[in-house]
Parts: structure tokens; C-alpha cells; sequence
């Protein structure tokens, strides 16, 4: 009991021997979610067979807050113009973050 196994260090260790410490209990994940308020692919099915474009709109909640409600960075970018400064900011934070991009549903 309390031996490392090589190779399996603590996350201070880990964070120390990388040359950078994401603070106690910090994971330093960065998730980019594409939000199209839609099913996008099952809409263009839809329409490819003909079919009318059938439940398949959402409404979801703000990405953003929620990943701040988790403890993690929530970042929101709306448009083409905002992307830049949001990938910046996601990985200029330590620990997790997550990137909410609003996008066109017609798009996909």
C-alpha cells in the first residue's frame, strides 16, 4: 500500500515532471461542443428521402452554464468572429473547459 507503480504517479507528480501544475484536482480537458439545435443528420435524411423534416429540432440548455455549474470554464462563442478569442480563452484557462459553439443547423 501506497506504492507507485512506474509510470503511474500522482497527478502533482505528473503535473511536475511536464514542466506545469493545473492545481490540485485540475483536469486539464478541454471539450469543444458543436450545438446545431438540431438533429442535423436526420434532418438532411429526411429531406433526401423525400420526407418532411420531422421532430427533429432541440432545445438545449446553455452549454456553457452548465460546465460552470460542473465546476469546470464554460465558454460560448456565436459567430465565425468569436472563435479566435473562445479557442484562446479555452486553452489559456487550467483545468477542464468547454467551448459551446452555436452553429447553423443548415449547415450540417
Amino acid at each position: 500500500m501506497g506504492e507507485t507503480k512506474p509510470g503511474r504517479g500522482t497527478s502533482d507528480e505528473q503535473a511536475d515532471t511536464e514542466g506545469r501544475s493545473p492545481g490540485p484536482g485540475a483536469t486539464p480537458i478541454k471539450h469543444v461542443l458543436l450545438d446545431n439545435h438540431g438533429l442535423g443528420k436526420i434532418s438532411k435524411e429526411q429531406v433526401a428521402g423525400d420526407f418532411p423534416v420531422w421532430q427533429t429540432s432541440l432545445v438545449n440548455p446553455d452549454w456553457a452554464q452548465f460546465a460552470r455549474l460542473c465546476g469546470a470554464t464554460g465558454l460560448t462563442a456565436r459567430s465565425v468572429g468569436e472563435l479566435d478569442d473562445a479557442f484562446g480563452q479555452l486553452f489559456a484557462v487550467p483545468g477542464p473547459a468547454l467551448l459551446h459553439i452555436e452553429q447553423d443547423t443548415e449547415l450540417v
